[in-house]
């Protein structure tokens, strides 16, 4: 089925794209746009970022407490589980909900040709109406992988086969919620749709997200060095006398590095996007239909983003006979490649 949104933007998401492809498309995504969406992302995600950080370290300094003193959990064994570890899980779950659906809202915003023009304020008209499907999928979702792991039971091959069936599942759920997401009405509609896309592209499909998480992660431990330096020094001769303080030093670092963190996703999240728009133009082929309608001139400019002409050559004087003109000199070599050299290398997606 057609978008339903146009892709008028200068990087296209409906486009043939290999593994190599969707990263270089991913980077150059969020190079293009870091500050716009950056600004609009974080004034959004910050806010739940902080406030699941700060809970994260009450947690963390509870449990030190629990620590010095071993009593307490055996008196309480259910101590843990108190309304810090349920605003935890709250914040949690509103911050997942709200990392994927500004990312889906920046994305959607950018194919309708907006970029430069998009504020929070914008952002968050578009994305508040995209977190109850993505709260929705993801209950759903983690249903189905917790009542799978019954087969766990089984001796020797029991987790290795639970372990293979969520690893099958992930790209199915990455699509279907790309799909739910950017194009589709309902949450089956998406998994439909998904489970035509990934069909015959499983391992490529795969390969571009678990990508896509390595260089989440690395960035991620890249920029979270000075925190976990900081926090060495400071515990060496902390943990010496109070064993338990590191448990709160751990939770002193927790909000910075949530807001960091959610930042990051944007990474996987783009990605998962530019997976979508190549399944979805490798099945549907509307992209090309709409470039060969603009070329005959059946269609509008809307939507199709051309390059710019090249500068014609001036017309030779009027005393000048076209035949004396010099013949156009041949090339002495190959054409260039269309791709620039250097960035990721990768397979197609099917076979």
């Amino acid at each position: 089925m057609p978008d339903a949104y146009p892709d008028r933007g200068e990087i296209r998401f409906r486009a043939h794209r290999d593994v190599g492809s969707v990263m270089n498309a991913t980077v150059a995504f969020l190079r293009g746009n870091a500050r716009e969406l950056l600004t609009s992302y974080v004034a959004l995600v910050a806010p739940v970022a902080l406030a699941g950080g700060i809970a994260l370290g009450l947690y963390f300094h509870q449990m030190g407490g629990m620590f010095a003193d071993p009593m307490a959990m055996e008196s309480d064994p259910f101590a843990m589980f108190n309304l810090t570890y349920a605003g935890l899980i709250v914040f949690s779950l509103i911050g997942t909900a709200l990392t994927t659906a500004a990312a889906a809202a920046y994305v959607r915003l950018y194919r309708e040709g907006m970029a430069g023009e998009i504020t929070a304020g914008l952002l968050w008209e578009e994305a508040k109406g995209l977190m109850l499907p993505v709260v929705g999928l993801s209950v759903v979702y983690g249903l189905v992988v917790s009542f799978s792991a019954v087969i766990a039971i089984v001796p020797c091959l029991g987790i290795l086969a639970w372990f293979a069936f969520v690893v099958w599942s992930i790209p199915y759920f990455a699509v279907t919620l790309a799909a739910r997401m950017l194009d589709e009405p309902t949450l089956l509609d998406a998994y439909q749709r998904a489970r035509d896309l990934v069909k015959g592209s499983w391992g490529p499909t795969f390969g571009a997200l678990l990508l896509a998480f390595l260089l989440f992660y690395v960035v991620i431990m890249l920029v979270s060095i000075p925190l976990y330096v900081a926090l060495m020094v400071i515990g060496i001769n902390t943990v010496e006398t109070d064993p338990a303080q590191m448990f709160s030093l751990m939770g002193a670092v927790m909000a910075p590095l949530q807001v960091i963190s959610y930042a990051g996703y944007l990474i996987p999240l783009v990605a998962m996007f530019f997976v979508y728009g190549h399944l979805a133009e490798e099945m549907d082929g509307t992209s090309l239909s709409d470039d060969l309608d603009v070329l005959a001139g059946d269609a509008p400019l809307d939507g199709w983003i051309a390059s710019a002409p090249a500068p014609s050559r001036p017309a030779p004087p009027a005393s000048t006979p076209p035949s004396d003109l010099p013949d156009a000199p041949e090339a002495d070599g190959p054409d260039a490649p269309d791709d620039p050299p250097g960035g990721f290398r990768g397979g197609g997606f099917r076979s």
